[in-house]
């Protein structure tokens, strides 16, 4: 029979069969059909399980078990023991890892590099092209020819109109060329910028004063702009006049007096200024004035009367529109003419001259009131040749 051993090594005993006998071979009795440990702590309990009526064995004990057989003949079971106390259980041992993996090795050492393989030959140089011809070009000569024979006026540019120039350029492939530049392929800075370009109207420079008031009724005021404007708003203010400022209406360009639109006359001279003021969608504003004069008339001209005593005497003259003295005529006066010559007296004495020789004329009388076709009255004075029957003269006045 063997020996049964009970082991507390670990976690769960070990049972150990050892032979006793001469026979190195076990072998169980048939009615044993199991062997199992019902404790695991230090003193377990083994329990064999037979197959035939008896009861289950079960041995309580830490020291080797021996089974021992008996002879030839049958043995009556005795009776079970009482069943012996329980050992204390034994120490828990070590947990596993739970997934049964190893400890990762240590990585190995990297192997050496290896060795960088031969350069290879470099190919053949291509042949070099062939060398172009030499240019010449003068530095210290104008780089245009103003002679092409084109001229263009610039759609943009006020004032610019010529010919084309000839420039020398730089092509893409490193070499000179001449091309043709115009001057509306140019831009003037102030182009591109918000402003107005010109400011005109119907209305003339200089005009006749006269009493009450100056009516601008049918008269046009025109506004343009640089290329680069979008103007948004226009409007014509005027520093002396009625019915003013005017707000001109989209595209901002033209407007069209009415008669309620005037000038009170003052004394002559008498300049105002007429104002266009335009804007854009950014309150960038630009502005352009005209000036008005309102001046009188000079005369000149032949009479037989050996003194002017009325208005009418001088207005019958010939008239001119201008706020000076000075004047160059030419007339013929025949048998009892004398030469007249009237200006407004407040621009001072005048000096005449005929035939290169200076004199020949003097005041009859020294001033006159003078009403012109426009009802403004003012004084003038009144010069009327030394002689009559001169014939055809150049009379310089200074």
């Amino acid at each position: 029979m063997p020996d049964v051993t009970v082991r507390n090594d670990g976690t769960y005993p070990t049972l150990n069969l050892n032979i006793v006998g001469q026979s190195p071979s076990f072998t169980a009795n048939t009615n044993v059909t199991q062997v199992t440990v019902e404790d695991t702590g230090e003193y377990p309990t083994l329990k064999l399980v037979t197959s035939n009526q008896y009861p289950n064995i079960t041995i309580l004990t830490p020291q080797p078990i021996i089974l021992g057989g008996g002879g030839g003949g049958s043995a009556v079971s005795g009776a079970n023991g009482a069943q012996g106390i329980q050992g204390a259980q034994g120490i828990q041992g070590p947990a596993g890892n739970g997934n049964g993996n190893g400890s990762q090795g240590t990585q190995g050492i990297q192997g050496a590099q290896g060795i960088q393989g031969v350069q290879g030959i470099q190919g053949i140089q291509g042949v070099q092209g062939i060398r172009g011809n030499t240019g010449s070009i003068k530095i210290d000569e104008p780089l245009f020819d103003s002679g092409t024979g084109l001229v263009k006026s610039s759609s943009f540019t006020t004032g610019t109109v010529g010919t084309a120039r000839k420039l020398v350029f730089l092509a893409q492939d490193g070499s000179l060329t001449f091309d043709f530049i115009r001057n509306y392929d140019v831009f003037n800075p102030a182009d591109l910028t918000f402003a107005i370009s010109s400011f005109t109207t119907t209305i003339s420079s200089n005009n006749l004063i006269g009493s009450g008031n100056f009516s601008f009724n049918g008269k046009v005021a025109t506004v343009t702009y640089t290329a680069a404007s979008v103007p948004t708003g226009l409007t014509l203010s005027m520093s002396t006049g009625v019915n003013f400022p005017i707000t001109v209406t989209s595209p901002y360009t033209s407007y069209t007096f009415t008669s309620s639109n005037s000038v009170p006359y003052t004394t002559a001279p008498q300049s105002v200024t007429l104002t266009a003021t335009a804007r854009d969608a950014t309150a960038t504003t630009s502005s352009a004035s005209v000036n008005f004069n309102f001046i009188n008339n000079i005369y000149y001209g032949k009479s037989s009367l050996t003194s002017f005593t009325i208005s009418s005497n001088v207005t019958s003259l010939t008239s001119v529109l201008q706020n000076s003295k000075t004047y160059t005529f030419s007339i013929n006066a025949g048998s009892g003419e004398y030469v007249y010559y009237a200006y407004p007296s407040r621009l001072g004495t005048a000096t005449f001259t005929v035939g290169g020789f200076a004199g020949g004329f003097s005041t009859i009388p020294s001033t006159l009131s003078v009403t012109n076709s426009n009802g403004y009255s003012e004084n003038y004075y009144i010069y009327r040749s030394s002689n009559p029957n001169l014939g055809s003269i150049t009379v310089v006045v200074t």
